[in-house]
């Protein structure tokens, strides 16, 4: 098993690593939502991203939408990942 592992480790930790790989999937990504929203399923894609979560801890209450999540924390760390 130990084997199979680290044949595959090298070859995926290299996928991960280069630079096109962020590139496709922040491409597949756009893709994909820009069909969603303009499909019959669109008022789930509103509503999806429009879904506030977040948690309670105390008196400390931290909410965000989905969209906000995306906007200001995926997109920061996709953009250091290219650093």
């Amino acid at each position: 098993m130990q084997c199979i592992l680290e044949k595959v480790h090298g070859p995926f930790s290299n996928f991960i690593r280069a630079q096109t790989t962020s590139s496709i999937f922040l491409l597949v990504a756009t893709i994909t939502a820009l069909w969603w929203a303009n499909s019959a399923y669109s008022a789930f894609y509103l509503e999806l991203i429009n879904t506030p979560i977040g948690f309670i801890v105390g008196d400390l209450e931290i909410r965000a939408t989905f969209k906000h999540i995306i906007n200001d924390g995926l997109m920061v760390i996709f953009f250091f990942s290219l650093v």
